[in-house]
C-alpha cells in the first residue's frame, strides 16, 4: 500500500480550503496573501469569473 506524500502544495490547498469554507470570515487580502498574488489581481480575476458565470447562466436561461 502506498503512503500519501504530503507536499507543500497539498498543505497550501488545505489552508486555502479552510479559508474558503466560510467566505464571510475571509478577507480578499488574506486570500490573496495565501495564494501569493496581489490583491488587485485576485479582485480582477474574481470579477472576471463572476461575470463569466453570470453570462453563462443568463445564456442558459434564455
Amino acid at each position: 500500500m502506498r503512503t500519501p506524500v504530503r507536499t507543500a502544495r497539498g498543505a497550501g490547498t488545505r489552508r486555502l480550503a479552510r479559508l474558503l469554507r466560510d467566505p464571510r470570515e475571509t478577507t480578499l487580502a488574506e486570500l490573496a496573501d495565501e495564494i501569493g498574488v496581489p490583491q488587485s489581481t485576485l479582485q480582477y480575476r474574481l470579477q472576471r469569473a463572476e461575470s463569466w458565470l453570470a453570462s453563462g447562466f443568463v445564456n442558459e436561461c434564455l
